[in-house]
């Protein structure tokens, strides 16, 4: 029988997240860069705010204003790490979305389930404190490009939680 390309897609990504992703949830585009523009375009109104962990892949600062998002900057700590803190201080009521990348560009950190749960925290008190969703988007085109043995968590991976749902 003939595969079509969103089975293979959500084959993967049922069995890599054990989450159950039906054709609906999700959009096939070509390359990462289409599909962070179709996200942000259809998340963003004008005026609201995305926060870049630094250092980030430069081209988040213009798919974000290319949608009439405001970036705002947010530091990571010592070892290129999210700084749940300094995320939480920079969170206003116009803040729509936190963009990560991990593995990161430019720097390569992976970033660990516990610095993953610790940003779902932050981003499900902010989505209950705003009245409306503040979306993790994780873009992950280096994925399966890891070295000594290190694996990637999946931000999906805490569906218990409620803080990472269906739309």
């Amino acid at each position: 029988p003939f595969v079509t390309p969103l089975s293979t897609a959500l084959g993967h990504l049922q069995q890599a997240t054990a989450v159950p992703y039906r054709a609906a949830d999700v959009v096939m585009t070509v390359g990462a860069g289409g599909a962070l523009n179709v996200v942000l375009k259809a998340l963003l109104d004008p005026g609201d705010e995305v926060v870049l962990l630094a250092p980030y892949f430069a081209e988040y600062r213009f798919y974000v204003t290319n949608h009439g998002g405001v970036p705002v900057v947010v530091q990571t700590d010592e070892r290129f790490r999210p700084a749940p803190d300094q995320l939480q201080a920079a969170l206003s009521p116009r803040t729509r979305i936190v963009l990560v990348n991990s593995p990161n560009n430019p720097t390569g950190v992976v970033y660990a389930r516990e610095d993953l749960a610790a940003l779902a925290d932050v981003l499900a008190r902010a989505s209950k404190a705003q009245g409306r969703p503040v979306w993790l988007i994780s873009d992950e085109p280096y994925r399966a490009i890891t070295y000594d043995g290190a694996s990637v968590p999946w931000p999906v991976s805490r569906p218990s939680s409620g803080t990472f749902r269906r739309a």
